[in-house]
């Protein structure tokens, strides 16, 4: 025993981070191959469920299945948990779960937790992770709200609600993961749809640090009183993020035609 708890303790803050998302990972991975987990009632190959909950973690949205009609409800929701752990990160919800609990972390803690987000410092992680989860919410919880609105002409309320939330989180957290075979295909006429996939999608893509600075400057318009000066970081991502989306809409329109 304290040889396993010497080992654990030598590990650095970047090998328990690591090893926190491989955890999820194959704990995703044995949930999704569960006969709960599928429509049909049967196992799915372990390695096809370890490809996709590990495409879940790291929010990249291949799948060698149709997620809608090859999950269940408890197999959706599962991955929905796991895309939206890899989307804002596990250590938000362990660290803001000690605070709530009054249990105060170790400096390690506060290290993994620092490096979970390479960004804040130790003395402001608990702002930090509360934005993080304001932001996260706020925008996942608007997007579901306008996304069920829409599903609701089409579909029961409570499926209409499950079809908001999931594609919401997905976009959020720049999943890719979609509940129609077709991926949202059949919704291309529809311009509330897709400006509000846009937006959630640019809102996650940016990154909570600049949403975070974009929030102060906003503020500080407002106020008047102060002054706010946008991070290089946040002008670096806004400058590239606006050519990286005008020239790929460019490419893509003119290649249309060809």
């Amino acid at each position: 025993m304290k040889r396993r708890t010497y080992i654990w303790k030598r590990l650095t803050p970047y090998q328990l981070l690591i090893f926190g998302y491989v955890f999820i990972t194959i704990s995703g991975a044995l949930m999704l191959s569960l006969p709960v987990s599928s429509a049909q009632g049967t196992s799915q190959p372990f390695l096809d469920a370890l490809f996709v909950a590990t495409s879940g973690i790291s929010t990249s949205g291949f799948a060698p299945v149709d997620i809608g009609s090859y999950y269940s409800l408890f197999g959706q929701i599962v991955l929905l948990v796991i895309f939206q752990m890899g989307g804002i990160g596990y250590m938000t919800f362990i660290i803001l779960t000690m605070y709530a609990l009054g249990i105060k972390g170790s400096i390690r803690t506060s290290l993994v937790a620092k490096e979970s987000l390479a960004g804040p410092n130790l003395h402001v992680l608990k702002s930090f992770f509360l934005s993080v989860l304001a932001y996260s919410f706020a925008f996942e919880f608007v997007g579901a709200a306008i996304l069920t609105v829409f599903w609701m002409k089409e579909y029961p309320a409570a499926h209409s609600i499950f079809l908001g939330v999931f594609h919401s989180v997905s976009t959020f957290c720049t999943a890719g993961f979609g509940l129609f075979p077709d991926s949202l295909m059949s919704y291309r006429q529809s311009t509330l749809l897709n400006v509000t996939i846009i937006i959630l999608s640019l809102a996650g893509g940016i990154g909570f640090f600049v949403l975070r600075d974009l929030t102060s400057f906003v503020a500080s318009k407002l106020d008047g009183r102060r002054r706010f000066r946008l991070a290089v970081h946040t002008r670096l991502v806004l400058v590239v993020t606006t050519i990286v989306i005008s020239v790929g809409t460019i490419v893509i329109l003119f290649s249309e035609h060809w």
